[in-house]
């Protein structure tokens, strides 16, 4: 559902330094420029990418340095459903 609430690319390690698909004269923009607070709906399964480019989407949009542009964003989800990290478990060999 982020992904196409946020307009994400699907493909997120493409770049280190994506963002959202959201034009700053768009009506998306300006919602996300009104609103106060945002709510992030199983935030555990998604990128850490993907967190970034809203990062940069908001502070772009906002134009504000601040974390996520200044806004309240709300990133929930069940964190007994993560993941376990493997060392080096992305590598072959």
């Amino acid at each position: 559902m982020a992904y196409s609430a946020f307009k994400l690319q699907l493909d997120l390690n493409r770049s280190d330094n994506t963002i959202c698909n959201i034009s700053k004269q768009s009506d998306m923009a300006h919602v996300l420029r009104e609103t106060k607070i945002t709510v992030w709906g199983k935030c555990t399964t998604a990128h850490k990418k993907g967190v970034d480019a809203l990062n940069r989407t908001l502070q772009d949009i906002r134009e504000s340095n601040l974390l996520m542009g200044g806004s309240t964003v709300l990133l929930a989800g069940d964190f007994r459903q993560t993941l376990p990290v493997v060392p080096l478990g992305g590598t072959c060999g």
